[in-house]
């Protein structure tokens, strides 16, 4: 009876003890399913929550703005849009689109301020011409008060990088925006692009080709022809091709409004000989008079270099402002210091850094700069001309060199800026003493960017005690203006010696040096 008893305890302990266990078991089991529960319904309101505040955030820009800037019924564009603006087009041989995977995305909308009215240009030229640009457009920007929207320096038929920089790396745009009140922003700012929509750009650059992966990207915008680039008849040039093709605009372009009823009519002939069509619009004044209650955000010019202003006030409001980038102007000046610190004739001094805005004391040594403008200066001749009056001889600028220093009594010793390939001209140069600046030797190319050694030479000249230049290329002319204007100095052009040689070289050399003693040479 007794085992009997004990029998049946153990029974019931084991009974409770599994009874026990599957309790434990199934509120573990419940327990997990619960949390598993709780934590799909955390992340389902997380999502939504996530979800309603995407839809109740405002997007960047309104689709007002990133919408084509005019609608046909607002305004109709002058030549019909299969004949301005590039059309979705079949593939290319050899430029098919990528896998889908590996497509760049869509493009936002322009990254622009929705209170802020914009002027922006399509670039022109080279890099001279680029510059002169952005003053022109910087002064229309502001008559019109308008934000300067600038576009980058871009590669053209003398560099063939198929790349573009903005002017901030080589300019103080900070600092002009200071001393003249007008706003700038670059494109890069404006319209980021990622490394597959750069891609995209430049492959089309490269090729002119028009492939459906461009044409899928490319955001329309409305250009105001000027100076009649944009017609059918006359293309716009290939830098601002290529600046279209890089930032991926598709362009619509428009007839600017029409004249004011009483507004001035300008002669073609005697301001515009290149633009015979008297519709164009050529003149600064007619631009500011058409589009000062012009509307829209974005106002998109075709054209800037060209434009004409009768009163020649480019420079003075807003040129003489455009700084070097101080980075940009130490190395030029310490690459001079380089190069000359040995001559016979260098006396290193202390002065005031003409690119500082803070009056920083830099050390320096005068020098003599030359600017053997070759390349393709010969296309600048006129038929029939004498081909020495566009490519002088280097025997002109040494005659004209040794007059300075007669003159000066000062042995300064002389340094040239030259897109010279010749063997010949730079062994001369080297047999009269004179230092060629070449930059690859201090890889400016890599320190400065693809543009550096062309606006490190332009600050070399600028800066130059005595500055020689060709006198058909832009790039001394406004080389020139700079020494003018900031130092109050003439250029001397020498002259081929064609006929009366030595007669004509020194008149062109004692003009400059009598304006140089009546204006006083001021030192850097």
């Amino acid at each position: 009876m007794r085992s009997q008893i004990v029998h049946n305890k153990a029974v019931l302990i084991a009974a409770l003890v599994l009874l026990v266990a599957g309790f434990t078991m199934y509120s573990s089991m419940s327990l997990l399913n619960f949390e598993f529960r709780l934590d799909n319904t955390k992340d389902q309101e997380l999502q939504q929550q996530q979800e309603q505040k995407q839809q109740q955030q405002p997007p960047l820009h309104s689709p007002e703005q990133h919408q084509p800037l005019h609608s046909p019924e607002q305004h109709q564009p002058l030549h019909p849009p299969e004949q301005h603006q590039p059309q979705p087009d079949q593939e290319q041989p050899g430029h098919s689109s990528v896998d889908a995977t590996n497509d760049p995305p869509t493009l936002p909308p322009l990254l622009l301020d929705p209170s802020t009215k914009y002027l922006s240009f399509l670039p022109f030229a080279g890099l001279t011409n680029q510059f002169i640009g952005v003053e022109v457009a910087a002064y229309i920007a502001l008559r019109l008060n308008r934000t300067l929207l600038v576009p980058p320096i871009i590669s053209n038929s003398h560099d063939h990088d198929n790349t573009h920089q903005t002017w901030s790396r080589y300019f103080d745009l900070k600092r002009f925006s200071n001393l003249t009140g007008i706003p700038v922003v670059e494109w890069d700012t404006v319209r980021p692009l990622n490394a597959a929509q750069t891609r995209v750009g430049r492959e089309r650059a490269m090729t002119e080709a028009h492939t459906a992966e461009w044409a899928a990207l490319a955001t329309n915008m409305t250009c105001q022809i000027i100076y009649g680039f944009g017609n059918p008849d006359k293309q716009i040039n290939y830098s601002a091709r290529y600046f279209v093709y890089h930032f991926l605009l598709n362009l619509v372009f428009q007839a600017p409004p029409p004249l004011a009823p009483g507004a001035t009519i300008y002669d073609h002939k005697k301001y515009a000989k290149d633009e015979p069509n008297q519709e164009s619009l050529v003149i600064v004044e007619d631009l500011i008079e058409r589009y000062s209650d012009f509307k829209d955000q974005m106002l998109m010019l075709s054209h800037a270099f060209k434009i004409k202003d009768p009163k020649n006030r480019y420079w003075n409001t807003v040129g003489q402002h455009l700084h070097f980038e101080p980075l940009l102007a130490r190395y030029s000046r310490e690459r001079v210091m380089k190069e000359i610190r040995q001559d016979s004739g260098a006396e290193p001094e202390r002065v005031v850094d003409p690119e500082s805005a803070d009056q920083e004391m830099v050390d320096r040594i005068p020098y003599i700069a030359v600017h053997l403008r070759r390349g393709d200066i010969m296309s600048k001749c006129t038929p029939g001309e004498d081909v020495t009056h566009c490519e002088v001889p280097i025997s002109s600028y040494a005659e004209a060199i040794e007059k300075v220093r007669a003159e000066s009594k000062h042995k300064w010793p002389v340094v040239v800026a030259t897109d010279s390939d010749s063997i010949e001209e730079y062994e001369e140069m080297e047999a009269l003493g004179w230092h060629r600046i070449d930059h690859t030797e201090d890889n400016a190319h890599e320190v400065l960017g693809a543009f550096g050694p062309a606006f490190a030479d332009a600050s070399i000249l600028a800066h130059a005690d005595v500055f020689l230049g060709s006198s058909r290329s832009t790039m001394s002319r406004v080389a020139a203006t700079r020494q003018r204007s900031w130092y109050q100095r003439n250029t001397i052009y020498p002259q081929a010696p064609v006929t009366a040689t030595k007669e004509t070289t020194a008149a062109s050399v004692d003009d400059s040096m009598n304006k140089m003693r009546r204006t006083g040479v001021r030192r850097l």
